[in-house]
């Protein structure tokens, strides 16, 4: 995941989701999308632009970025999104 790679196919942010994918977050992909940068670097701008308090968990998966906010363990509720796919060797 040290390799660039390019990123595009931002969460349009509906989508039917019971959930709406998060303005800030759907905000930081927009900003991703056409840019080459490691899938690392990506995850810690999401990451980075977590809301205070708010359990977040970003991963790498096959040929996206995956997040998801809430947590079982303190039984909130949990929802996820594809936030962005990428393109290349990075992973």
């Amino acid at each position: 995941m040290d390799k660039p790679v390019e990123f595009y196919d931002p969460h349009p942010g509906l989508m039917g989701c019971p959930k709406p994918f998060p303005k800030h977050l759907r905000v930081i992909a927009e900003q991703l999308d056409g840019h080459e940068m490691t899938v690392n670097e990506a995850i810690l701008c999401f990451e980075n632009s977590a809301l205070e308090g708010q359990p977040i968990s970003v991963t790498a998966v096959q040929d996206c970025i995956l997040i998801r906010i809430g947590s079982f363990k303190d039984r909130s509720p949990v929802h996820s999104w594809r936030a962005i796919r990428f393109r290349g060797d990075g992973m």
